[in-house]
């Protein structure tokens, strides 16, 4: 796993039912609480207009990468 740094672009890996949050949702982490452990991140919707700040472990979020693709704000792994 790559080290998610302050400001890294990152989607979640699961859904966030609590408050509505779908997997692929992509966001920006706006703080490192404990590295590699805790993040806050700033979600957005389609049209970058912030719809959440959430608190959210490692686990839940990885990083944007070159072999994933961005359809809508939503992210989706492509097999090589």
């Amino acid at each position: 796993m790559k080290e998610i740094n302050l400001f890294d672009v990152v989607f979640l890996k699961e859904n966030l039912s609590g408050i509505n949050l779908p997997s692929g949702t992509v966001g920006t982490v706006i703080y490192v609480y404990k590295p590699e452990k805790i993040f806050e991140v700033d979600f957005i919707n389609k049209e970058g207009f912030s719809i959440a700040s959430v608190t959210v472990e490692r686990s839940q979020i990885d990083l944007i990468e070159d072999y994933q693709i961005l359809t809508e704000f939503t992210i989706f792994k492509v097999e090589i």
